[in-house]
């Protein structure tokens, strides 16, 4: 709504920052005295009593079981009724969530935090935790949860377009490779998720990254890539070292050479695979260089 002054016609209006009163800034007349005060009606001096006295909590989260509802009261000194109000609540939280998803999201933060991950990533991962417990609870033994844990950022890391391949979570987790492969198949198998295949143009920023490569080259790697996309030479190929080889092109193209070995190094495969994917690369396109 705008508002106009009733003395001049202006509608040149606005509030005083101090004092709150609504003012016309064309002849000085005051509109409003005393606003409505749309603040709270508490006062907080320090950060503590503010997050204590507010009414609004965080946002909603899958990465507790509650989702981030649980209120708690505070017991007042010797007030014998919060103190049994304080306790009833402590025992219902804690009889009300399944304990096998409060112990699977807490380790499944935990190893977030050790890969750091970001955020939106652990949120997916929890939501599928969260299914995972509700369709097939007798999966989830006490001494597999890490396996579970890892296949389920995986997965979520897949999902998110965040290059964390199973490979590398278990290798920085210390678990066997195999069985954290075959838990991630079986929790696809009970949740019915459709995974995307993997695109080669999904590992070029990140292998770039660890090459400390310029921006040039990962441009110039996703026309490659591409190209290799149209004339469909990338499908069947292991999509990491499609992504190698055509860094490892460019590189040298832009005067930025590493050599196969590095390449192979980033990507975890050998010299000879990006050095077969390399020759897919040079044997089906004519690449002028213009010097």
């Amino acid at each position: 709504m705008i508002l106009t002054c009733p003395r001049c016609g202006s509608t040149h209006v606005v509030e005083d920052p101090l004092s709150h009163k609504i003012v016309c800034t064309s002849c000085g007349f005051v509109l409003e005295e005393s606003p409505i005060d749309y603040g709270p009606e508490w006062r907080s001096y320090t950060p503590e009593d503010r997050v204590r006295r507010s009414r609004v909590g965080a946002p909603l989260t899958s990465r507790v079981a509650d989702g981030g509802l649980t209120t708690f009261i505070r017991s007042r000194g010797r007030d014998l009724r919060s103190r049994k109000l304080q306790a009833l609540q402590a025992r219902l939280r804690i009889e009300s969530q399944d304990k096998k998803l409060v112990e699977l999201l807490s380790l499944l933060n935990d190893t977030a935090a050790r890969l750091n991950m970001p955020t939106h990533v652990i949120e997916t991962a929890a939501r599928f935790a969260k299914m995972l417990v509700k369709v097939a609870p007798q999966l989830l033994r006490r001494n597999e949860l890490d396996y579970y844990v890892a296949a389920l950022l995986a997965i979520a890391s897949k999902l998110e377009g965040w290059n964390y391949t199973i490979k590398e979570i278990s290798r920085r987790l210390n678990l066997r490779e195999n069985k954290v492969w075959s838990t991630y198949r079986k929790i696809l198998s009970y949740t019915k998720v459709r995974l995307r295949p993997r695109s080669p143009k999904d590992f070029v920023q990140k292998i770039t990254a660890k090459l400390h490569l310029s921006t040039r080259v990962e441009r110039l790697s996703y026309r490659l890539l591409r190209l290799l996309h149209e004339v469909g030479l990338e499908q069947g190929k292991p999509p990491e070292a499609v992504a190698g080889s055509a860094i490892y092109i460019s590189s040298i193209l832009l005067d930025e050479k590493r050599n196969q070995t590095q390449v192979a190094r980033a990507i975890g495969m050998t010299d000879a695979t990006i050095r077969n994917r390399y020759r897919d690369i040079v044997d089906n396109f004519y690449i002028e260089v213009k010097l």
